[in-house]
């Protein structure tokens, strides 16, 4: 996977997903958070090595 594919997974989640479920609502928040952090702990010098 690249940088690329998490940057485009981390757009899709911060825009949210149309969902009337507070449940799944609560879970692509924690996903976005996950990813998000993910994205700011990758050294992109080290990620093209």
């Amino acid at each position: 996977m690249s940088i690329e594919w998490l940057k485009r997974i981390e757009a899709i989640l911060r825009n949210g997903m149309p969902t009337s479920d507070k449940g799944a609502a609560e879970t692509i928040g924690h996903a976005y958070s996950e990813v998000e952090l993910l994205l700011e702990s990758i050294d992109q010098d080290w990620w093209m090595k």
